[in-house]
Order: C-alpha cells, then sequence, then structure tokens
C-alpha cells in the first residue's frame, strides 16, 4: 500500500514566501539559543518545508541531526506557537531518549519564551511510569490537556481512541513504514492532520495512491497538519 498520501500538501501558488521566511528566521533564532549553534543547512532546507506547511520524509545521512530538527521543530510548535504536537517513535527507549533531550533544553526554552514551561504542557508515555502516573497521562490525553505528546507505535495503536477527533498541527514519526503498515493506521494520521471523512474514504477508494481527484479536493483545505517522517534514525540512539 502506497503512503504517499500521507504527504498530500498546500498547492505552492498559496505559500506565503514571506511569512515562511519570517517563521524560518525565528525558529533559527530559538535553535540557536537552546541549542547552542546554527541549523546544519540541510535542517535548514527541511525546517523551510515544515513552514511552508509541506509534509515531507526526511531522507539524510545519520549524524545529520534528524531526530534532533524533529525533536526542535515540535518544542518550537508547542511551546512557543502553542499548537499541539505529536511524538510518534517506534520503541521506549527512543521515547525516554526524546524526553531525555526535552529535560536537557527545557529550562532554554522556558528562557527563550520568558515563561517556565509546565508539567501540563507535555506528556511522554515512559515504560517506568507506575499505575497512578499513567492513569493521569491517559486521562489528561483524552481531556486535550498538552500541547506536545511523545508516545510508541504501540502505544498510538492502543490510545488512539483518547485522541480521535483531535487535530495535531504537527507529526513527527519516526519510522513512518512502521506505523502505516495497514490503512487503519494511514486513516488514523489523515485524521489527526485534520483530513475529513471524505477526503480519507477518497483516498482509501484508490488504494492510497495520490490521483489527481483527490490532489483536486486538497485545495479546499486551509488548516492542514504537517507531517515529518524521520525513516532512517539510527535504533541505537537519537542522531
Amino acid at each position: 500500500m502506497s503512503i504517499k498520501v500521507l504527504y498530500l500538501e498546500k498547492p505552492k501558488t498559496k505559500i506565503n514566501i514571506d511569512v515562511v521566511e519570517k517563521e524560518l528566521k525565528e525558529f533559527e533564532n530559538f535553535f540557536k539559543f537552546c541549542f547552542g549553534c546554527n541549523l546544519k543547512s540541510i535542517q535548514r532546507n527541511y525546517a523551510k518545508r515544515f513552514f511552508a506547511n509541506i509534509s515531507f520524509s526526511i531522507v539524510a545521512p545519520t549524524g545529520t541531526g534528524k531526530t534532533i530538527l524533529g525533536l526542535f521543530l515540535a518544542f518550537y510548535n508547542s511551546f512557543i506557537k502553542n499548537r499541539k504536537s505529536l511524538l510518534i517513535f517506534p520503541t521506549s527507549l527512543l521515547v525516554k531518549q526524546a524526553f531525555d533531550i526535552f529535560s536537557k533544553y527545557s529550562d532554554r526554552i522556558s528562557q527563550y519564551r520568558n515563561s517556565q514551561i509546565l508539567a501540563n504542557e507535555y506528556i511522554f508515555f515512559l515504560s517506568y511510569d507506575n499505575k497512578s502516573i499513567k492513569d493521569e497521562k491517559l486521562f489528561r490525553l483524552s481531556q486535550q490537556d498538552y500541547k506536545l505528546v511523545c508516545l510508541t507505535n504501540q502505544s498510538f495503536s492502543r490510545r488512539f481512541e483518547l485522541i480521535d477527533g483531535f487535530k495535531f498541527d504537527y507529526i513527527f514519526v519516526d519510522d513512518l513504514d512502521s506505523v502505516s503498515k495497514g490503512s487503519r493506521s494511514t486513516i488514523r494520521i489523515l485524521k489527526l492532520l485534520g483530513f475529513d471523512d471524505e477526503i480519507i474514504q477518497l483516498a482509501k477508494s484508490n488504494g492510497f495512491e495520490v490521483t489527481k481527484d483527490l490532489k483536486q479536493q486538497i485545495d479546499r483545505f486551509v488548516d492542514i497538519g504537517v507531517l515529518v517522517d524521520s525513516s532512517a534514525t539510527l535504533r541505537r540512539g537519537m542522531n
């Protein structure tokens, strides 16, 4: 099954270049302030696509900062722009590593926005959570009490009913192929990005291939989330 349908994007004629460049510049300042160095050229090129509201798959060698970029786009999207982000990783170890990166830079993010990041702004589903903590996180998930959510593929499948009907402005997936093996997962991602049932059924009827009809229908959507896939991330750790 093709997953190209997940990369439906805004027509280029509707992209405001000035707005994109302004957002990109602000993100560059944010990244340098928090991370301590400038974006690499390849990171900047991908970030520009993000601010143009174009979903994409990051194709780059290990060590070029794919996952760091994906995470900092989420931090910027959620904690600076007050939008919802969803991060999906294949293993609980990678979720823990994402949480460690967030913990390392959370003070700098707070300094950048001039206010402390509060505990109710994020949810990381960690393997060592006890039952009471896990139950609290699940309740908050169902109540949209968060700006950023990070979980595993398996947890995404099991907990989807708690976020079904909600829209995420940004979805970052490490290893999209493992998440979208079946049509059900593809439909779930399309729904969370903000596509309606009509578009989803049209995509499904065409085997999730991108068709002319589908491209024409997408033109009426003005507020669709961005999907970023980093399929080639190194499984032994973040890169």
